[in-house]
């Protein structure tokens, strides 16, 4: 490595530094006071922040927060290690240290991305930082970085969308460099399989400051409430409407059992009791073809007489006058009918 290290020689224009973020600023000040705390033991932590508030700039202020040696930069694929490298890269006119003012002129850190065959261990033995997705540094022992590198080669690892950090792969990355210190960054610490990501929370930027401070868009709910409801049977591949008078009568009819019957009912009783937008429900494929419209599931939603636990509704229900389709997208996959499992779509 060059002998003079800018994240240990030079002083970063940070603290005061109002062309950085509010979140940058102060992750930066949260991580300086952890890695100069002498006497913390905690290898691992985590900088929570909402998308859209500077994560990336986080990052590449972090090594100076740590003065480290040599920091690895991990991202979860190839298309955010390469901005990630452009933010490091000294050549690039938009590099983050030039136009934040982080850095008044040279000498940069100097960085290296690992991407395919192109780079070299002589890159690696010169860089202050190396830039990579975690595609790279899969394999364990037989993954040629990992086999090359000793076990001080990096003395901090930061990892972007950091939440992916407890996956095996990450695991066998951090104990190849067991004396790094680890930072991970992300905006979901929670992840949609239940697990958390690791280390403590270091710091974390509320969505109510983003609003505040203009870095995320204001939020506005917007409730629509359908002046019309209308239910409908399909015969012969047409919507045939129906009644509610009809639609009670035929409560007490019990086709065949549906697996899908309570996802059913649910959604027939928020159009009856809430009013709400649903998309339409799809005939069930285990009726039988001549299964009559059996939506005892309204009778009960309302308290009135029918036998909800085994009818099974084959109509579907629409509104007039409003578009469902503004509805968020996961809140449509909730409420939406895959016809082809027979299952909800989640």
């Amino acid at each position: 490595m060059a002998n003079l290290n800018p994240f240990q020689t030079r002083q970063p224009n940070i603290r005061e530094n109002l062309k950085l973020r509010t979140p940058q600023r102060e992750a930066y000040v949260a991580l300086a006071d952890y890695a100069g705390d002498l006497a913390e033991q905690e290898r691992e932590v985590g900088v929570i922040l909402p998308v859209g508030c500077g994560k990336s700039g986080c990052i590449t202020l972090a090594p100076f927060a740590f003065r480290a040696n040599r920091a690895l930069v991990v991202a979860p694929g190839l298309h955010i290690a390469g901005q990630l490298a452009a933010d490091f890269d000294p050549a690039n006119a938009r590099m983050f240290y030039q136009s934040c003012h982080v850095l008044t002129g040279g000498p940069y850190p100097e960085p290296v991305e690992i991407r395919g065959t192109t780079t070299n261990r002589a890159d690696l033995d010169e860089a202050h930082v190396v830039i990579t997705n975690i595609g790279q540094l899969q394999g364990g022992a037989e993954n040629r970085w990992l086999q090359s590198l000793p076990s001080d080669f990096f003395d901090l690892i930061l990892f972007d969308e950091g939440h992916h950090s407890v996956a095996e792969s990450y695991s066998m990355l951090k104990a190849q460099f067991p004396e790094a210190r680890i930072v991970n960054f992300s905006a979901t610490p929670l992840r949609a399989d239940g697990q958390i990501m690791a280390g403590r929370v270091l710091y974390s930027y509320p969505i109510f400051r983003a609003i505040q401070e203009g870095y995320v868009k204001r939020l506005k709910a917007v409730q629509l409430n359908p002046g019309t409801l209308r239910y409908v049977r399909r015969e012969d591949d047409q919507e045939v409407e129906v009644s509610l008078d009809e639609v009670r009568r035929l409560g007490g009819r019990s086709p065949a059992p549906c697996p899908t019957r309570a996802l059913i009912w649910r959604s027939i009783a928020a159009f009856t009791t809430m009013r709400l937008v649903r998309p339409p429900l799809q005939r069930c494929p285990y009726a039988k073809a001549s299964s009559p419209c059996t939506p005892a599931c309204i009778g009960a939603a309302r308290g009135e007489s029918g036998r909800p636990a085994e009818a099974r509704p084959h109509f579907t229900a629409t509104r007039l006058g409003a578009v469902w389709a503004v509805r968020k997208r996961s809140w449509l996959r909730r409420t939406a009918y895959r016809e082809d499992q027979h299952t909800p779509a989640l």
